[in-house]
């Protein structure tokens, strides 16, 4: 683990860049047995997340957006809002609308609004995608949120389609990275595969039609599983997490969302997880 090998899990609790977000989600529970985080569970979580002024939520099911919006302003916290469903976008935008007018009519929590995750990563096509991008926008705008739009994807997904790095595809380039996944990393060199990534993204940004001070890149998520398999060289463990993300910090100084506040027990592994897709959590190990 290099220069990282004797850093303390402490180390990730402290002293956390001013420009770092980390991302939450609205379950609790198991495979087997989940369901929603209450207004309660979600202001609690908040409050654990000290030192992060900036988080991302995925999604508009389970009261999140109210219960966001609430725990967001009890905290002093932005929200990188998300919606999820591409097949359902103008009623999850009303949702959204919903909350922030039944929570004083302001949108003043709200950071970014995100439309999909990861879709084109899973084979829709870049024209559905700026097509929602470009409805959303308009629907949010009427509806008084002036903020950025952004679609989500991953680094790979959006260099290899580029037109997901032009200004129709939303107002800053938006994009997961994350070094686990690729065998050929160890943790301690997340940090410089995750600025390499994001030097490749603004290239491509300025390659597309955007302007030198609209060429942002933010790091939607990443970070590195506590358990899991082997990856190649990518090793999961909370010790190689904890490089992993001191890495990071070293080589990004804003712009980035850890993945994630607290483990994900509802989810299931597929073969490409490597048993690794409950255990990315940062606040789940009894020593934060």
């Amino acid at each position: 683990m290099s220069a990282f090998a004797n850093v303390p899990v402490r180390a990730l609790f402290q002293d956390i860049p001013q420009g770092y977000g980390i991302t939450w989600n609205g379950y609790k529970g198991t495979v087997e047995n989940h369901s929603c985080k209450t207004a309660d569970d979600t202001l609690s979580d908040f409050q654990k997340l000290v030192g992060y002024s900036r988080i991302r939520v995925y999604g508009t099911d389970c009261g999140q957006p109210e219960n966001v919006i609430n725990a967001a302003r009890a905290t002093g916290k932005k929200v990188f809002m998300g919606i999820f469903f591409l097949d359902s976008v103008p009623a999850q935008i009303q949702t959204i609308v919903n909350a922030v007018q039944a929570t004083g009519g302001s949108w003043d929590v709200f950071e970014t609004i995100s439309i999909g995750n990861e879709d084109v990563e899973r084979g829709t096509p870049v024209g559905t995608v700026i097509a929602a991008v470009q409805a959303a926008r308009s629907q949010l705008r009427a509806a008084g949120y002036q903020g950025p739009v952004v679609h989500v994807d991953t680094q790979s997904a959006i260099l290899a389609n580029p037109q997901l790095c032009g200004p129709d595809a939303g107002d800053f380039v938006a994009a997961n990275i994350h070094p686990f996944f690729n065998p050929n990393i160890i943790a301690a060199a997340s940090g410089w595969f995750v600025a390499q990534q994001v030097r490749a993204l603004e290239r491509c940004a300025a390659a597309h039609s955007r302007k030198r001070d609209v060429q942002r890149v933010v790091v939607t998520e990443t970070g590195w599983p506590a358990r899991g398999q082997n990856n190649g060289h990518a090793v999961p463990g909370r010790l190689h997490q904890v490089a992993a993300i001191m890495s990071i910090r070293k080589h990004l100084k804003s712009d980035v969302f850890l993945f994630s506040a607290f483990n994900s027990g509802w989810k299931e592994d597929t073969p490409g997880t490597f048993g690794a897709e409950r255990f990315w959590g940062i606040y789940d190990n009894g020593d934060s």
